[in-house]
This record gives C-alpha cells, sequence and structure tokens, in this order.
C-alpha cells in the first residue's frame, strides 16, 4: 500500500496519471489507501457549498474505476470484502481527520459536526457499498 495515497500525490496530465511521494510505502491493507483516499474527497465535498455534488461524482467515479479494474482480478467475495473495508477506513479517516492530530483546517464547525455526524454513522450502521455512502453525502442529507 502506498500509505499516504491522496489527491495531492497524484500528478495528472492528459492522458497521465502519476502517483508520487512513497515515503511511506509498506505492505498492508489496500482497503486503507482506498478509505485515506476518499476521505479527501467526502471532506472536499462536504466544505465545498455548491459544488459538492461535483465532489460525489468524482468519489463515486473513482470507486467505479477502481471497482471495475479489479473486478477482472478477484472474486466478487473478495471485492465486496474490500469494499466494505474501505468503507470502515473511510470513516475512520474522516474522524482522524477532523479529531485526530492532523485535522483539516478549511471546514467550519458545522461541517466539522457534518463529517463528525457521518462518519460515526457508518461506523456503527455500515453502508451497503459505496453508493449508499456517497448518497448520504447529497445536499439534502447534509443540510446544504
Amino acid at each position: 500500500m502506498h500509505g499516504d495515497y491522496s489527491p495531492k500525490n497524484l500528478l495528472v496530465w492528459p492522458g497521465h496519471v502519476m502517483l508520487i511521494d512513497f515515503e511511506v510505502g509498506h505492505y498492508g491493507d489496500p482497503a486503507f489507501d482506498l478509505g485515506f483516499f476518499l476521505s479527501h474527497l467526502v471532506l472536499k465535498s462536504i466544505w465545498s457549498g455548491r459544488r459538492q455534488a461535483e465532489y460525489c461524482q468524482l468519489a463515486a467515479e473513482f470507486w467505479r474505476a477502481y471497482h471495475e479494474r479489479l473486478a477482472a482480478t478477484i472474486s466478487a467475495a473478495e471485492l465486496t470484502a474490500l469494499e466494505e473495508r474501505m468503507l470502515s477506513n473511510l470513516a475512520g479517516c474522516l474522524l482522524a481527520r477532523i479529531d485526530g492530530k492532523s485535522p483539516v483546517d478549511y471546514l467550519s464547525e458545522d461541517q466539522r459536526g457534518v463529517a463528525r455526524g457521518l462518519a460515526r454513522n457508518w461506523l456503527s450502521n455500515p453502508p451497503a457499498d459505496f453508493a449508499v455512502a456517497i448518497e448520504a453525502l447529497s445536499p439534502a442529507a447534509s443540510g446544504g
């Protein structure tokens, strides 16, 4: 796993994507990288106001492409288990970025409450899949 798989560590130009900054790469569960990456997009969706749907769409497209690519190489049961672990990691990473040692500095206190509530809900009542989780971020669901 990369260990710091976030949008800031992707270089993107037409027809190319390059992952950089491997200093904390190690053997581990790839579900952490997925949850960590998606936590950045979820937090930005909470922060972004009128652009919330764009961040949700980006997160959904990332997961769709990842899921589609991986579905060709692992069993459906393995993929489902990875998605479940990813969702747990996503919730944990949200809480870490709100109340942990390296909190994001761009959310208002109300937005922090929205993120905290989503994460706690996802931990106590895990969504069936990422599509259900991302649906919880619709403007109506998050009070936007």
